[in-house]
């Protein structure tokens, strides 16, 4: 539950019949709710509401005088961030409190490059979107495969498949990438157990919503979100390929602020390695519907670090990899989030 206090009304003398109050959640358009208590002969007013800790209201109360009665007026409960902990601060739409930890990135090798890279068996069956609530199971699943954590799947070539053998068309082979050591445009082997990190941030000035990162990579991928994971082919154990003959579109939640994403590729001593990734800022509805690139909101596209300066870095558990700093000043941020008015 939830407990609201109004100490300061002016004037502050009781009206004849109390102060009457309701609420409703912030943001919301139906109906406000009486205030258990509701009229108040007293100050301070303070009631209880049933919904969960940290939910924010908007308060209308106005003065019963008997004969007559007040204008409404309107406040709404801000975010207090006392109660989360040492370093919390109020997100800027006021809707969440966020703690920001910053450390040194572990890099393995500094100023490489990334060099393009395609093969005949990428995105060679399909793509296909998940729905929140899938597990890494449901990655490995066939590709005529119906399930209720699979939103749909496209097999359009060439923007959703590569069903002619390419090695350049298909989600995949449009925007695959590999460690390119010395910087000549070609792609070079990487350690076996080696990891390479691609990361992207969003500043989302908004209200915390889902968005959609498509992934494919030779042989396994990892992607963490503000320092969560939220996929590792590798934790599964199978032997297979649909890790890159199949496009992922994992869906995954953009808290209000900045977003750190990170998409982790694994080495494995060879020149056949490859990882692509593309943000989407769009409902599974659009994704779904989409026949080319124009036709949605791309935040990240691996592509666009084609010939770019990259270092080989990682970070620990609860952190996401910030390369915004350019090569040799990656780091490490860990972005926690509490509720509001945490007793």
């Amino acid at each position: 539950m939830v407990q609201i206090t109004i100490s300061a009304i002016t004037p502050s003398t009781t009206p004849a019949d109390g102060w009457r109050v309701e609420y409703r959640k912030k943001g919301t358009t139906g109906a406000y709710i009486t205030a258990t208590g509701s009229p108040f002969s007293s100050l301070p007013i303070v009631f209880t509401t049933t919904d969960a800790g940290g939910t924010l209201y908007e308060i209308r109360i106005w003065r019963d005088c008997g004969v007559l009665t007040s204008t409404k007026f309107t406040a709404i409960t801000a975010c207090d961030c006392t109660g989360a902990g040492a370093g919390y601060v109020v997100s800027t739409d006021g809707s969440l409190c966020v703690k920001t930890t910053t450390i040194p990135a572990t890099v393995t090798q500094s100023n490489y490059c990334l060099a393009p890279t395609g093969r005949a068996e990428y995105s060679s069956y399909l793509s296909r979107i998940y729905n929140p609530g899938y597990d890494y199971s449901h990655l490995f699943l066939v590709p005529a495969s119906t399930n209720p954590f699979i939103y749909g799947t496209m097999s359009i070539n060439p923007q959703w498949a590569n069903t002619t053998a390419s090695v350049t068309q298909g989600p995949m082979n449009r925007r695959a990438v590999w460690v390119d050591s010395d910087c000549d445009g070609n792609k070079d082997p990487l350690g076996i157990g080696v990891q390479a990190t691609l990361s992207f941030m969003y500043n989302n000035t908004g209200a915390t919503k889902q968005a959609f990162i498509g992934i494919a990579a030779d042989n396994n991928f990892r992607v963490v979100v503000n320092g969560i994971e939220q996929v590792d082919t590798a934790d599964w154990g199978f032997t297979s390929d649909l890790q890159f003959k199949i496009f992922h579109i994992i869906p995954f939640t953009l808290i209000n602020g900045m977003n750190y994403v990170n998409a982790i590729a694994t080495g494995d001593g060879s020149v056949n390695d490859a990882i692509a990734v593309v943000g989407f800022n769009n409902t599974a509805a659009q994704i779904k519907a989409a026949t080319t690139d124009t036709a949605l909101n791309i935040i990240f596209d691996s592509v666009n670090l084609r010939g770019t300066h990259f270092d080989v870095a990682t970070c620990p558990p609860d952190y996401s990899l910030d390369a915004s700093g350019g090569t040799g000043n990656y780091t490490c941020v860990r972005r926690e989030t509490a509720i509001c008015n945490k007793a």
